[in-house]
């Protein structure tokens, strides 16, 4: 079947019934992605709407994977494949009406009720803002938003406005640890709300720089609107210039005097080793400050004057040997501070009477009509005030996402077992032997009776096995793969070979290996699909992303027809582990030994499993 659609299924189907599932293959990211919907304000935080904060939550996860581990961005390719990013954006507007207008009316109440859903409502407009983050770093990713990218923008502009005006937390103000505490436990539940709130909020204004900096940096293939807005409406070179002096990131912590930074989601002490390197955010500002002075079109819109001038000329001081030396294309900035500094200020240009300019719309329409009193008092009744049972069923839900063996890898790194690669280990060899290169053959061919041998077209790819997981990011030597452009289905097997030739693991489904047959999109249809090949836990699984290839590739066995083209590959091979017996006669002084050894997969949610006698 093609995994890209779903088939009438239900998505939330097995969303936590796995522990180790919260790491998410292709096809499950793109099956979460096909069921994001916009949902209204009055939504927030109804069941269903808990639940596509559950996905969002796995996929925003997903995404830091696969962009800190440089391989595959599935996640990102399938937003934009079905066109799913104006629903993020729509999702992270309506979290910000909700808090802005809802909140502040039902906050004492529905913390008293359920502290958990409040903080959720609270934390996804965080969640998505990283999720964007993310994506918009790809120059399709900040194209899949269309008109809604305007609406992102101007969401990022107050996030930045609220930061320049940020202060640190008031427990940081005091010299006496008495003083800290008293702070600290003052304000009793209300003030915890608090300083969440303020933590949320200080992650979703940073993740809004680098959202500001990626969309400046794709601005020539961007609305001619997006520019024009951030220059003359928003002017974000002095906002973004004002940031830089204040650093609102930074404090001083008053009972040792220590430098405090916030980075990844909470304030942490600097040490004298660090103190010198470059916070994210503030890098992501200089390179930001950085596009805007030395891009063209730019310069030519943007009016220079007197203060404008004064104020980036003030930045120059802090663009030291040492910053430079992290950032090394900042010397481009340097010189374009210093060139700005020995010019004259150009005369005023006069503006036309009349500017037509696009406005960001989607905000508006998501509060219009709305009583914020009246959404209020319905979300305490209808949310708030669910059973005993139903809170503890919402809080194992998240235990076991957040839990997971694989949110704590993405969390704490690969842990100390990931070099052992004896055979004892989940997901070692049965040889013991240290991961090495491996190469996947992909076989492809028509259905049907009718298909010759010589149809069958192999593609190989190469890849090595991390040491703490099993999958194998792999990128294919040979895709010049040409299938039906037409619709059709084709059967499909695999095997991976260890770097000695010897098989580890076959799809080994069907007859002869071959996969039941596998639906290509109809002619006119998506330009990119999944397809799943074997779902035996135990058997070796593959991931293919195909893509419509072009009329004018000649390449393949179908005479160069529109078709398609295999573009990369991912194998999850089974998690093998060995069995030793040693059987000892029980009679005083016998000298012989039986040694049996045994070879089998362990498979999640199954007690017992099969190991098959191998010498």
């Amino acid at each position: 079947m093609n995994i890209g659609l779903t088939d009438g299924a239900d998505p939330t189907a097995s969303l936590y019934d796995d522990p180790s599932a919260a790491m998410l293959v292709a096809p499950e990211a793109e099956h979460l992605v096909q069921a994001l919907a916009p949902l209204p304000v009055g939504e927030i935080p109804s069941d269903k709407w808990l639940t596509q904060h559950g996905w969002i939550e796995r996929l925003n996860m997903q995404a830091h994977v696969n962009a800190s581990q440089m391989c595959d961005e599935f996640v990102m390719e399938a937003l934009v494949l079905h066109e799913k990013m104006p629903t993020l954006v729509h999702s992270l507007l309506a979290s910000e009406l909700w808090r802005t207008n809802v909140f502040p009316k039902l906050r004492e109440r529905a913390a008293e009720l359920d502290g958990v859903r409040l903080y959720q409502a609270l934390y996804h407009e965080g969640i998505v803002a990283n999720l964007l983050e993310v994506s918009m770093f790809h120059r399709q990713a900040c194209e899949a938003c269309g008109d809604s990218l305007l609406d992102l923008l101007d969401w990022a502009h107050r996030r930045l406005v609220w930061l320049e005006a940020h202060q640190p937390p008031p427990e940081f103000g005091h010299k006496k640890p008495e003083d800290v505490k008293k702070v600290l436990l003052g304000g009793g539940v209300a003030g915890q709300l608090d300083r969440q709130l303020d933590t949320i909020e200080m992650g979703a204004s940073l993740a809004a720089c680098s959202i500001v900096r990626f969309a400046l940096e794709h601005g020539e293939s961007l609305p001619a609107g997006v520019l024009a807005r951030l220059l003359d409406s928003y002017d974000i070179v002095m906002l973004v210039a004002r940031l830089l002096e204040t650093r609102p990131w930074r404090c001083r912590r008053g009972t040792d005097g220590s430098e405090m930074r916030f980075d990844s989601g909470h304030w942490v002490a600097v040490g004298d080793a660090a103190r010198h390197r470059l916070p994210k955010v503030e890098a992501q500002l200089w390179l930001t400050l950085l596009s805007l002075a030395t891009d063209p079109a730019v310069r030519a819109r943007y009016a220079f004057t007197d203060f404008r001038k004064a104020a980036l000329v003030r930045l120059r001081k802090y663009l030291n040997e040492t910053v430079v030396d992290q950032i090394p294309p900042l010397s481009q900035l340097q010189r374009a501070i210093d060139e700005l500094s020995l010019t004259d200020t150009p005369a005023q240009q006069h503006k036309p009477a009349y500017v037509l300019e696009q406005l960001p719309a989607l905000r508006e329409a998501l509060a219009r009509g709305q009583d914020w009193a009246a959404v209020a008092a319905s979300s305490i009744d209808r949310y708030f005030s669910s059973s005993h049972e139903a809170k503890q069923r919402h809080a194992e839900e998240l235990a076991k996402l957040y839990s997971s063996p694989a949110v704590e890898r993405l969390l704490t790194g690969p842990s100390s077992q990931g070099g052992n690669t004896s055979s004892n280990n989940s997901g070692g060899w049965t040889d013991g032997a240290p991961p090495g290169e491996f190469t996947l053959l992909i076989e492809i061919r028509p259905d049907g009776d009718e298909a010759d041998v010589t149809d069958i077209v192999t593609v190989s790819a190469k890849g090595r096995e991390p040491t703490f997981q099993t999958v194998l990011e792999v990128e294919p030597n040979s895709a010049s793969l040409q299938l039906p452009g037409t619709g059709g289905s084709v059967l499909v097997r695999a095997r991976l070979l260890a770097s000695d030739g010897s098989e580890v693991a076959s799809t080994a489904d069907g007859v002869h290996g071959w996969s039941a047959p596998l639906h290509l999109p109809q002619k006119g249809g998506k330009s990119k699909a999944w397809l799943q090949l074997g779902h035996d836990p135990t058997k070796l699984r593959v991931q293919l992303l195909i893509t419509r290839a072009n009329s004018s590739n000649k390449t393949g066995g179908y005479g160069g027809a529109s078709g398609w083209v295999v573009g990369s590959a991912r194998a999850t091979a089974p998690e093998r582990h060995a069995l030793r017996l040693e059987f000892v006669p029980e009679t005083a002084g016998a000298e012989h030994t039986a040694v049996v050894v045994a070879e089998g997969c362990a498979i999640p949610g199954v007690a017992q499993s099969l190991f098959r006698p191998t010498g």
